[in-house]
Parts: structure tokens; C-alpha cells; sequence
């Protein structure tokens, strides 16, 4: 068996490293109407606590809903690992994106 990766082995805050991925489809019914319905599952990497949230669909947007409220919940993620979904990789690149996107002389001058 192969040696456990460096991130899994060091103490760090909860949720620091995690690991994401989605189950489903859930049925529910809305008024006369029926809708499909996802968990969204997030494992700290650390300490296996896996908080669940859900995802209206499986689209990139949808899923950057559900990391910002488990963000909100559990703190910042410094590595998140996942499956090579095309909705994980939407989301990195909208991360990607948003970066490249920030002025840094204005992000200098606020004090704290």
C-alpha cells in the first residue's frame, strides 16, 4: 500500500484539505411540480467529517453555491480534491479567472 500524501499527514485546521463529489439525483415535489435535487458531499481530509450541502443541479454555478456555503460553515479550503467533473473543472477556472481579475495595488492599500 502506498504511503498516505503529505497533506492527509499534517495538523491543520479542519477542512484545510478536503474532498468533494456529488450524489443523486433526488426526487422532490414542489407544489404539483417534481425537481431533481443533489448532495453535495465534502470531506475534511483530516478528520473524515463530511458536512453535506445540496445543489440544484449539476452545473458549474451550481456548484460554486454549494462550496460557498460550506466554505461559510467550515473555514478556507487550501486544497480541494475531486473528481475530474466538468463542473469541478468549470469552477476552477471561474476561480482562475476571478484571480487574474484582482488589482493588486488596490488590495495593498487595505488596512486591517
Amino acid at each position: 500500500m502506498a504511503d498516505l500524501p503529505e497533506d492527509r499527514l499534517e495538523e491543520s485546521p479542519p477542512f484545510t484539505y478536503s474532498a468533494v463529489d456529488y450524489f443523486g439525483p433526488f426526487i422532490i415535489k414542489e407544489g404539483r411540480k417534481e425537481s431533481k435535487r443533489y448532495g453535495v458531499l465534502f470531506t475534511c481530509l483530516a478528520s473524515c467529517a463530511i458536512p453535506i450541502e445540496v445543489a440544484c443541479s449539476l452545473t458549474t454555478d451550481a456548484f460554486i453555491d454549494a462550496y460557498r456555503r460550506c466554505v461559510c460553515r467550515s473555514g478556507a479550503v487550501r486544497m480541494l480534491r475531486s473528481v475530474r467533473g466538468t463542473n469541478f473543472i468549470g469552477a476552477r477556472s471561474e476561480q482562475a479567472n476571478a484571480m487574474t481579475q484582482i488589482d493588486n495595488s488596490k488590495k495593498s492599500k487595505v488596512s486591517y
